[in-house]
């Protein structure tokens, strides 16, 4: 079992560059892909094998992932 909670991660997109940032709560192996509707409809127009993902925090409090999220959001300047 992790020590970690969660995570906070980048998706990049290999084909237009777009990023997409979120947050999960699980092991980083659990085959979690990623939940926000602008990178699920990505994902089924190009497809698992365009994507990268980067790990940028692992968060040891469950109670504090969103709060995370929200800091590389901003830090980020995305929505």
């Amino acid at each position: 079992m992790s020590e970690y909670a969660g995570f906070i991660y980048e998706c990049t997109n290999k084909i237009d560059n777009m990023k997409y940032i979120g947050a999960h709560i699980g092991a980083e192996d659990d085959g979690y892909i990623g939940g926000g509707k602008q990178f699920r409809l990505a994902l089924r127009e190009h497809g698992l094998a365009n994507f990268e993902r980067k790990i940028l925090e692992y968060v040891n409090d469950a109670t504090k992932i969103k709060d995370r999220e929200n800091y590389y959001l901003e830090f980020f300047d995305v929505v």
